[in-house]
């Protein structure tokens, strides 16, 4: 007679072992195990593929390195955009100022119509720009575009 082979069965509990495999499924669950596995790890590489981009998207390049109300009170009630509009700045102070005027421009107006707010901080743009290179009109351009009633009587919230 021929010796017939056994069906392999791994245990799964101790008490049931007859040798020493602990822990262990029948071959049939491990097959099954394996595919369920096998697609959990593809579901986790799918959300992966499709969330990594949207984080990525998600940049802070945009974003203004400073606010609105951090521009005004280091700019405006400060004494930077005084010091640069009269001449008494240096280039650092200049610099300082054009960055602080570029985020003021992609800051969203607290009240008002967008177009106005982009008129009035792309003139003190192009004043702080001018500024920074050094141009001898550079004072008179910072002090027309930084009109204070103009902006606040729009923008201003109350």
């Amino acid at each position: 007679m021929a010796h017939e082979r056994p069906i392999t069965y791994i245990y799964r509990y101790p008490e049931e072992r007859p040798g020493r495999f602990f822990f262990m499924v029948p071959l049939r669950e491990l097959t099954t195990m394996r595919a369920k596995i096998f697609g959990g790890l593809v579901c986790l590489v799918a959300v992966a593929l499709v969330g990594l981009p949207a984080i990525a998207a998600d940049d802070d390049s945009d974003k203004p390195k400073f606010k609105t109300k951090q521009v005004m009170k280091e700019a405006f009630k400060g004494p930077l955009l005084k010091k640069v509009a009269g001449g008494d700045g240096s280039a650092e102070d200049a610099k300082k100022l054009h960055a602080m005027l570029v985020a003021l421009s992609k800051n969203e107006p607290p009240r008002g119509e967008e177009k106005s707010w982009k008129e009035l901080t792309g003139a003190l743009v192009k004043a702080g720009k001018a500024a920074v290179e050094g141009d001898a009109d550079a004072g008179a351009m910072l002090k027309k575009a930084a009109n204070c009633k103009a902006c606040h009587s729009k923008h201003k919230p109350s």
